[in-house]
């Protein structure tokens, strides 16, 4: 057999595998769940009035699908962030950034503050930064003005702006999955002191994959 033909035969056979890889990949569920790293630092349960506390993530363009649980290519994409807190300690269970915490992003990142136009939740929201055409980053504080207990979270909303990109299955939704701080507990124990219902039964109501651990969540102590 001339080497001419092996070589057709070759591209036949990856091309057939390829595209076998891609059909299993979107039969399995229903969304790209995009895996997002977000580290909160210092990692503490317990922080004091006027501690800054720093939120920073970067990430490759090569974002990784938990469902699919392969690599997509994802340039110049919207992955719409955002950031708020919730007190504990009160039955308000509305987000209270503004009012409880001072915050600050440096001019280089676009995540500003936002008013719903649904709930008039105020929030951090924008993007993030897509640097030397090959990876993603965002960074900003918070620091605490009253004591008080605590939820952070951040959220990825990649169905905002629904973008396509090369391998995206026609039939799949967008999500994301914010990992906090490598996947460690994020003091989850905490909401057991809630004095709000919701949140007091929250680590035991809620699957912790697709609640606390999937919006980034946090929860922590300010003391005076």
């Amino acid at each position: 057999m001339s080497t001419k033909r092996l070589n057709i035969i070759g591209l036949i056979i990856l091309t057939v595998t390829f595209w076998n890889c891609e059909d299993r990949a979107c039969k399995l569920g229903d969304k790209h769940v995009f895996d997002i790293p977000v580290t909160l630092s210092p990692a503490k349960d317990t922080y004091h009035i006027g501690d800054t506390i720093w939120v920073y993530s970067r990430f490759d363009k090569h974002v990784h699908d938990r469902v699919a649980d392969k690599d997509y290519e994802l340039e110049y994409f919207l992955f719409s962030p955002r950031t708020n807190i919730v007190r504990l300690d009160s039955i308000d269970a509305l987000p209270r950034l503004v009012g409880d915490f001072r915050w600050g992003v440096d001019t280089a990142w676009n995540y500003l503050l936002n008013e719903s136009v649904y709930d008039g939740v105020k929030s951090l929201e924008g993007q993030y930064a897509y640097l030397d055409d090959r990876y993603y980053a965002l960074k900003f504080y918070i620091i605490p003005k009253k004591a008080g207990l605590f939820f952070f979270y951040h959220i990825i909303r990649p169905w905002v702006f629904d973008e396509y990109f090369k391998g995206r299955c026609s039939n799949h939704e967008l999500d994301g999955f914010v990992r906090m701080n490598a996947g460690s507990d994020n003091n989850l124990k905490l909401f057991a002191h809630s004095i709000n219902k919701y949140y007091k039964s929250f680590d035991k109501l809620h699957n912790s994959e697709e609640s606390f651990y999937k919006v980034g969540g946090y929860c922590f102590w300010v003391k005076e």
